[in-house]
């Protein structure tokens, strides 16, 4: 009886591509109940004002990561004029459907 080979390397790589598959949908899932939870802890909060980190300025808005929570968001008041991993001041809004 020859000695087989428990796991081709062809089997291998159709394994280790469903763990990748698998792994990065565990991710989305973290990310969404991070906002989901960030959106609990904030919806008192609405209108009040935060310090914050810009951390993305792009066509569509700029976003921002406050410092106490640390969340983060699109800051949809007063983003003229911030330059990204500068400090602002963010006011908490109701959160916008993203897709």
């Amino acid at each position: 009886m020859a000695n087989k080979p428990l796991l081709t390397c062809g089997r291998a790589n159709i394994i280790a591509g469903h763990c990748t598959d698998r792994d990065g949908a565990a991710r989305k899932v973290e990310r969404k109940m991070r906002k989901v939870a960030a959106a609990v802890l904030l919806q008192d909060k609405v209108g009040e004002e935060f310090k914050a980190i810009v951390t993305g300025v792009t066509p569509d808005g700029t976003f921002a990561r406050t410092l106490t929570p640390p969340v983060d968001g699109p800051n949809m008041r007063g983003e003229r004029g911030c330059a990204l991993a500068r400090k602002c001041a963010c006011v908490c809004s109701l959160p916008v459907p993203m897709r």
